[in-house]
């Protein structure tokens, strides 16, 4: 049995092994970002952990849904994309004509819940994001025009009607919307 049970060491969880020394270490309180995070000398690592973090932030901006370096295929599919008006249907709220401007804003249409898109290819298929500023509104997989909408009352509002040529895209959390060239 280990001398000492576990404890806290200022914002972490600690666990000792038989010899007394940290064997586990969670940091519950004070979780890991960009900047501000409190060092505390008597944790295992401190200083590695802390190299980490500044060395994911010189690479990554830390915003999951925001592509800044597309590969071919999801530039192949930006481009597509820019300049692109399509009627944009939420169920029971509003529908409205957007458009994808070349800096990954909304220029035409544009609402509080999307200002911003961006493209990003999850196992090989690409999921457009519509997002505020801080954080994204949805993220929908673009599928063939075969997609057909659902009206199912526990998925998320939004419904798409196929008009000429289509982008069919797929709620990734279930529900179906269709976005048209107009």
């Amino acid at each position: 049995m280990p001398s000492a049970g576990p404890g806290w060491n200022v914002h972490t969880i600690v666990q000792f092994d038989f010899r007394g020394q940290i064997v586990f270490q969670h940091r519950c309180q004070d979780k890991w970002r960009f900047g501000g995070n409190r060092f505390v000398d008597s944790l295992a690592n401190e200083e590695l952990c802390f190299q980490l973090v500044r060395d994911l932030a010189s690479k990554w901006s830390g915003n999951l849904w925001k592509n800044e370096a597309p590969t071919t295929m999801e530039t192949e599919t930006i481009e597509q994309l820019i300049n692109t008006r399509v009627l944009y249907r939420r169920v029971g709220y509003d529908q409205r004509v957007i458009k994808f401007g070349p800096n990954r804003e909304v220029i035409e249409g544009a609402a509080e819940c999307e200002r911003l898109w961006h493209v990003n290819h999850v196992d090989g298929q690409p999921v457009l994001t519509l997002a505020r500023l801080d954080r994204p509104t949805c993220h929908l997989a673009i599928f063939p025009s075969q997609i057909e909408p659902t009206n199912s009352a526990d998925e998320a509002p939004f419904e798409i009607h196929e008009k000429d040529v289509g982008i069919h895209v797929k709620n990734l959390f279930g529900s179906f919307l269709t976005v048209f060239h107009l």
